[in-house]
């Protein structure tokens, strides 16, 4: 690597000189230097400020991606969004069941499967936000057919 040299641009000393790019100038070509110093700590900073609000936002963004949904009894909070979506569901006893990854998504309708069964959440035709809850035992019966509802004040609905 060879050391870096100083370079004079606009009047102005410049250590670790580099060509970023050519630029048209009154139809003249001309070079544009930078100091390095300034482009490392710009990119380290603003490197940095979005690994920080990564950290900070995913957990809010999992969470404002939560709708939670009753009947009969049966309470279901569906967590995430697409093939990451987490379902957690209720039986009327409190008994709740939890269940990641979703596997198999598409247009809002989800499918999870556990120790043989299979849980389906999707939307009624009814376009009110209401879900259709299904469970199907291992030889694919449906044990349960119930109509869920938005509850108010859950994410993405209205208050």
């Amino acid at each position: 690597m060879k050391p870096c040299k100083t370079k004079e641009i606009g009047g102005k000393r410049c250590r670790c000189f580099f060509e970023l790019t050519l630029m048209a100038v009154g139809g003249k070509w001309k070079p544009i230097g930078v100091r390095m110093e300034k482009v490392r700590v710009a990119v380290l900073g603003t490197t940095l400020i979005l690994v920080v609000l990564a950290l900070v936002a995913l957990p809010a963004i999992r969470s404002a991606f939560a709708d939670e949904f009753v009947g009969g009894g049966y309470r279901v909070t569906i967590e995430g969004f697409a093939g990451d979506a987490r379902y957690t569901g209720c039986d009327p006893k409190g008994r709740c069941l939890t269940i990641e990854p979703a596997s198999w998504c598409e247009r809002g309708a989800y499918i999870w499967e556990n120790n043989g069964f299979t849980y389906s959440m999707s939307p009624t035709k009814k376009r009110d936000g209401s879900y259709w809850l299904k469970i199907f035992d291992s030889g694919g019966k449906v044990i349960l057919k119930q109509h869920m509802t938005p509850v108010a004040g859950a994410s993405g609905q209205d208050d």
